[in-house]
């Protein structure tokens, strides 16, 4: 904490800490394309790539810590068992979210999770709100009904509130990590993992999965998501909260261009459209908000 205080207050950026924020959403922007590239059902999907994941984090864990790891795993307490839950939530939710509809939707949406945050901030933690947010956040729901209008009762309506599911849950750990900032979250990460693989298995996923698809679900879990919360956490640490929120819309981003360029999924003129709405909503207000500490200091 003392790091982060005195990079913040310097306004130096620490070029190590950024370039792994940076490498994060990159390597989450491609979980979309890996998923679509696999036959395998939603819950083996789901199970494989999960316990993928919980297995990696585990082993770095054990080499980071060594005989502390399971003093560590102890020490994320009760606000570090309610992440791990709606991490287990949104890695179980983002999986299903893709499997009934566009890459674009289910990313978009999903990047709606800090303004979900910000009335959940307002429910539970009785946080005021400044009209810069109001006006995100109405401009937010404008694009999310642009992004899903006309779809009437197609099996994409079902995804998309799948993606709302798991920008909810984002939104959960986003207010939970504000309130205890000084939870250890790579351990979290593992937990979260073991989550969603155990809630699959009351669905009865197939273990029969070809080599292929297991191939690429244990890269997934290994580094796509592992990998990417790890170098998230550890990396974001150093950087001011507004400008990781921003680097995060990179998966926002990329995600779609991915599976547009190596498997031809078009991306819609709603989705276009809202996802400019909804994307540039958050990187005005993150520009608008970064902006008005450093003029305050100024005049003092």
């Amino acid at each position: 904490m003392d790091k982060l205080s005195h990079t913040q207050k310097s306004g130096n950026i620490n070029q190590k800490s950024l370039f792994m924020t940076i490498a994060a959403p990159i390597l989450w922007s491609f979980g979309a394309l890996g998923i679509r590239s696999v036959e395998a059902s939603s819950w083996s999907i789901i199970f494989y790539r999960s316990i993928a994941m919980s297995i990696a984090v585990f082993l770095l864990c054990f080499v980071i810590y060594k005989k502390n790891v399971i003093k560590v795993y102890r020490n994320i307490g009760r606000p570090g068992l309610l992440v791990s839950i709606f991490l287990g939530i949104t890695t179980l939710f983002y999986v299903l979210s893709l499997s009934k509809t566009t890459v674009a939707n289910a990313l978009l949406v999903q990047g709606t999770a800090p303004i979900w945050a910000t009335i959940l901030g307002i429910i539970f933690l009785k946080e005021k709100v400044k009209i810069l947010n109001w006006l995100t956040i109405i401009a937010s729901f404008i694009g999310i009904i642009v992004l899903v209008a006309n779809q009437g009762i197609k099996i994409h309506f079902l995804g998309d509130i799948f993606a709302l599911i798991t920008a909810f849950g984002l939104a959960a750990q986003i207010l939970i990590i504000r309130k205890n900032p000084h939870i250890e979250m790579i351990p979290i990460a593992s937990i979260g993992g073991l989550i969603a693989a155990i809630f699959s298995l009351f669905f009865k996923p197939s273990f029969q999965v070809n080599f292929h698809d297991l191939s690429i679900l244990i890269c997934l879990g290994t580094f796509q998501i592992g990998l990417g919360y790890i170098l998230f956490y550890r990396g974001s640490k150093d950087l001011p909260p507004s400008l990781s929120s921003l680097i995060t819309l990179l998966e926002t981003v990329l995600g779609p261009i991915w599976v547009l360029i190596f498997l031809g999924e078009k991306i819609s003129s709603n989705a276009v459209i809202g996802g400019l709405i909804i994307i540039i909503s958050l990187v005005c207000n993150t520009l608008i908000t970064t902006r008005i500490p450093s003029k305050t200091s100024e005049t003092k």
